[in-house]
């Protein structure tokens, strides 16, 4: 997808808004995008109702006004009108193959309620010969390999909304010989992280279970494995799958991030066994899953992605996954829009953070090069924030190689993520609660990520390519917020909290807000982060179908600042405080077609003078006691 064209148009009259009011650089412009798929030019406006909530109103070509669902409409038809049911990987891989060549491929139905079975007949009664196909678990998709020419014959078939390749997919992780690159043992990188407030706690996230979706078997050494998948008895302990458990809970002498929670392992290698990977996970009940896997290059949304999105929105389970280690465009499935993406940094090992920098290493033979993925996906209003949060990419860790040998240094976005894994397993011990909400966790993760590796201090609107997404992860904040659960529509909170929000679309209609209240004294720094989860219908691919937006006033009930991304799951906000007070946090339903609503919202109050005042150098890893 080309990249959007962003450029405000003059002369178009917005909402008065209060003369007292802090305007954000994108209110009160009208932003220009040129649809990929349709070519017509469409506009959005930013504005201020007379209660100071942020409204988003679009227009046609003629700058009349249209719905938002209006523009999906108008792009997806035009899309289907060019490649049907193909997805556009598909249409470059079936160029290169002849007639009756077989191509592997995911299809996705049309319609999620219907009859799977039914279908398959109806399928095999278009083809030159009939299929096996393999039903999905978790999504409304069959799995099977077909004939070009039989692909062909199923391109206009209105029963299938998508046809997408499968393919197999590459480990994140790479092991390097101890020596070959100076990596800090994990417990550098958790100190870093502010991990061990937990351990003091006497909390190692004992109770829970990680699940790890791997191409192998994790060695249960050091670790506690209570189930591993049938389809993992043809594979050996895998050095990559060992090494990514141990992180998340290894109970050695290196301490992993939950050290007492329990692993699920399981196993996949196409994306076809993804869907079954996450069903086999979640019945075994895994409160959060790491997917350390990648298939890397693309800008556009995958099979994989819209799988990931698929689970986590109905089975309300957080997965985390890797951003990728190619250094350009974030992965998938880390595009899914309600994963939660890692990216990975190196730490320095210093006081106060200074000297951290974004994952970019090469192998001492210089054959090898691991960056950070960090180009969003492709976005009709370019606003699309992958990967959300980082951690460390570089580290020491229980493994093992060919020779066998206990500990390896370990590089790749895929260490990164099964950190933020176990810090979900130690959030759940502050409040289980946390475990079917996934959109409250993103936002709790995110608001806490204030150690800003690269770029803005946080996900800022129109900022461009955040390589740290909202930052590096802290420990010791996220528990600040999920000590206490107080945030809701209309409750004060009188410091750091979390809360949750459920209604109808009745209740929240276009144009509504809801929202809460955070205390804040002056010259605190606050940050609000609103998440909801995308829905995996016919316009997936096209744009976010709801489209929240987030405004903070002031105790005077002046706009302080907003975040009105279009095309994203996630809004945030990062402010000094001006005075001392009680602020209003205002969400917005800007356009949506739901009938429910399930809305997570973090909000984090600190004195950034007291935080990091602990010298990494003088961490010592805290034993723990089984």
């Amino acid at each position: 997808m080309a990249e959007p064209i962003l450029e405000p148009i003059q002369g178009m009259t917005a909402i008065p808004v209060s003369t007292d009011a802090i305007l954000p650089e994108d209110l009160d412009q009208l932003y220009s995008i040129v649809g990929e798929y349709s070519g017509q030019t469409y506009s959005f406006l930013h504005s201020l109702d007379a209660q100071l909530n942020v409204r988003t109103d679009w227009f046609d070509s003629n700058q009349q006004p249209i719905s938002y669902t209006t523009f999906l409409e108008q792009e997806r038809a035009a899309y289907w009108a060019s490649y049907g049911n193909f997805d556009q990987e598909l249409v470059a891989e079936l160029a290169l193959k002849q007639a009756n060549d077989y191509m592997p491929v995911m299809l996705w139905l049309s319609d999620e309620t219907a009859n799977k079975q039914s279908v398959i007949t109806t399928l095999n009664s278009l083809t030159s010969q009939p299929y096996q196909f393999t039903q999905g678990q978790v999504a409304p998709t069959l799995y099977s390999a077909l004939r070009k020419a039989d692909l062909q014959a199923l391109q206009w078939e209105p029963s299938i909304d998508r046809i997408y390749p499968s393919r197999s997919f590459d480990p994140q992780p790479e092991p390097l010989e101890s020596n070959a690159i100076q990596s800090p043992l994990i417990h550098s990188a958790l100190q870093t992280e502010y991990i061990p407030a937990f351990w003091q706690d006497e909390n190692y996230g004992g109770g829970q279970k990680l699940a790890v979706i791997e191409p192998g078997k994790v060695r249960p050494l050091y670790v506690d494995v209570v189930a591993s998948q049938a389809s993992c008895t043809n594979y050996p302990f895998d050095p990559h799958a060992t090494a990514v458990a141990n992180v998340m809970a290894s109970s050695g002498v290196l301490l992993g991030v939950a050290s007492s929670a329990k692993i699920i392992s399981s196993c996949i290698s196409g994306d076809g066994q993804l869907e079954e990977a996450l069903h086999w996970a979640d019945i075994q009940g895994a409160d959060v899953t790491n997917i350390s896997l990648a298939l890397e290059g693309s800008s556009q949304l995958g099979g994989p992605d819209r799988v990931v999105d698929y689970f986590i929105r109905s089975r309300h389970r957080l997965a985390v996954v890797a951003s990728g280690n190619e250094g350009g465009f974030v992965a998938t499935p880390a595009k899914a829009w309600n994963a939660l993406s890692v990216g990975g940094f190196e730490d320095m090992n210093t006081i106060k953070w200074s000297g951290d920098e974004m994952l970019d290493v090469y192998s001492t033979d210089m054959t090898d090069h691991f960056v950070s993925a960090w180009q969003n996906p492709s976005n009709q209003a370019g606003a699309w924030e992958k990967p959300e949060v980082t951690a460390v990419g570089l580290l020491e860790m229980y493994g093992y190689g060919a020779n066998n040998t206990e500990i390896k240094s370990w590089v790749g976005t895929s260490v990164a993520a099964p950190q933020v894994v176990g810090l979900v397993g130690l959030l759940l011990n502050v409040d289980p609660t946390l475990v079917s909400w996934p959109e409250a966790m993103k936002a709790i993760i995110m608001a806490s990520s204030v150690h800003n590796i690269v770029g803005p201090l946080s996900i800022t609107p129109n900022a461009g390519d955040l390589r740290d997404g909202a930052g590096a992860i802290v420990g010791t904040l996220a528990r600040d917020i999920a000590s206490s659960r107080s945030l809701s529509n209309w409750t004060s909170c009188t410091f750091s909290c979390w809360g949750v929000i459920e209604l109808t679309d009745e209740q929240f209609p276009v144009g509504a807000s809801i929202g809460g209240k955070i205390w804040a004294a002056a010259g605190e720094r606050v940050r609000v982060v609103v998440a909801w989860p995308a829905r995996a219908t016919a316009y997936y691919h096209f744009g976010m179908e709801t489209n929240l937006n987030l405004s903070i006033l002031s105790p005077s009930n002046q706009l302080v600042t907003s975040s009105n991304r279009v095309n994203s799951s996630v809004e945030m906000v990062d402010f000094i405080a001006p005075v001392s007070g009680s602020y209003s946090i205002n969400v917005v339903n800007a356009a949506s077609p739901e009938t429910e609503h399930r809305i997570g919202l973090a909000a984090l109050v600190y004195n950034q003078s007291l935080l990091l005042e602990i010298d990494n150098n003088l961490f010592i890893p805290i034993a723990q006691a089984n």
